[in-house]
């Protein structure tokens, strides 16, 4: 099993629910995520490897045979933007970082809390604005992926903020619901919609998933036409060669963490297992209003429970003994085991990158 690139265009505008439900005559205007629930193209994808295999379509949907569920073969590994202009590759800014009124780049401060938290009694820390300068934090906009790895993990200033404005024009429909029988309009329903209408024609959306070779020999998406969001509108898909698009240099996976701690930043919405060690092991934080998240079991028949996910761009700092010493590969493996559920994984939830602290911060947690 390998890891491979889709890459996604959309051909028009797009509604991606933020799960909010939409009640005509309560709440009349829904508004719509840039970057969908990875579940949005976990789905699209799944509906993918049915369309090109025949055999797999029948046995599951034909004769019920579970064992040919695309859900049992795909893994969403991480979902990204891409600016095919300058070919960089954004994920949702870290909550960590303040921007002033020049649009220079400020690091929070780590501090000791005067209060109590939900996380647990012992998180003593968390992230402050910074003091004596005027700035805003940094809520819904990216970063390349270059710039995490290189700038942000060394506490540099250096980064490049991209708004949503720089990427998406502000776009909606309005709507209003019809009384059959009178063929007039109904009283206090009228309904806005927001859409993504993503600007210039040079922005895509990648994909980076495995599928299992079992699914089927020699099976590759290659290139067509997939739905996308609420309205099913129409995007074209390209199957391209990871290598071409993320930048996985030796030189950021092979350096050895020199201390107990690391940072995770959330690039999807997440979830911690349900455990107290886990909470013991959150040392600092931040982040924003947290997803209801739950979605609907079609096996069951049945909406799904709703769930707290942390948005992505939510920043945790995390002690454990088990990270002195190893990549960022070994750590991976021993945050994927310990921290999160793989069923939430599977899907593209609970992504996320690691960074070293830098001297900066581990004095800041040391202190």
């Amino acid at each position: 099993m390998s890891t491979k690139i889709l890459r996604i265009k959309p051909q028009d505008t797009l509604f991606f629910g933020s799960g909010k439900v939409l009640n005509k005559g309560e709440n009349s205007w829904s508004g719509t995520k840039l970057v969908p629930y990875p579940s949005v193209f976990y789905g699209a994808i799944c509906t993918l490897m049915l369309s090109k295999s025949q055999n797999r379509k029948i046995e599951y949907i034909d004769n019920k045979n579970q064992d040919s569920d695309p859900r049992k073969f795909l893994e969403i590994k991480a979902i990204y933007l891409y600016d095919e202009n300058d070919k960089e590759i954004l994920i949702p800014a870290p909550l960590d970082l303040y921007l002033d009124k020049l649009n220079k780049i400020h690091y929070a401060n780590i501090k000791k809390s005067k209060f109590k938290t939900s996380v647990d009694e012992s998180l003593k820390k968390l992230f402050f604005k910074p003091e004596n300068i005027e700035t805003k934090k940094i809520e819904n906009m990216f970063i390349s992926v270059s710039d995490l790895n290189y700038s942000y993990a060394f506490y540099q200033d250096s980064i490049d903020i991209y708004s949503q404005n720089n990427i998406n024009n502000s776009s909606y429909k309005v709507g209003i619901e019809v009384d059959r029988d009178t063929k007039t309009a109904k009283e206090k329903m009228l309904y806005r919609i927001d859409l993504n209408e993503l600007k210039g024609n040079i922005w895509s959306y990648l994909v980076e998933y495995e599928i299992r070779n079992d699914w089927e020999e020699n099976f590759d998406l290659n290139q067509g036409y997939l739905k996308l969001g609420g309205e099913n509108k129409i995007c074209k898909y390209f199957m391209e060669d990871k290598s071409n698009y993320i930048d996985l240099t030796e030189e950021v996976y092979s350096e050895t963490n020199k201390s107990n701690y690391i940072k995770i930043v959330f690039i999807s919405p997440s979830i911690f297992k349900n455990k107290e060690d886990i909470k013991k092991d959150i040392k600092a934080y931040t982040n924003s209003k947290p997803y209801l998240i739950g979605g609907y079991d079609m096996k069951e028949k049945k909406p799904k429970p709703m769930k707290n996910y942390i948005p992505e761009g939510s920043v945790y700092i995390l002690k454990n003994k088990k990270f002195k010493n190893k990549t960022i590969s070994e750590i991976e493996e021993i945050i994927n085991s310990e921290y999160f559920e793989k069923e939430d994984q599977i899907i593209g939830y609970s992504r996320y990158k690691v960074i070293f602290l830098s001297k900066e911060e581990l004095k800041e947690m040391e202190d």
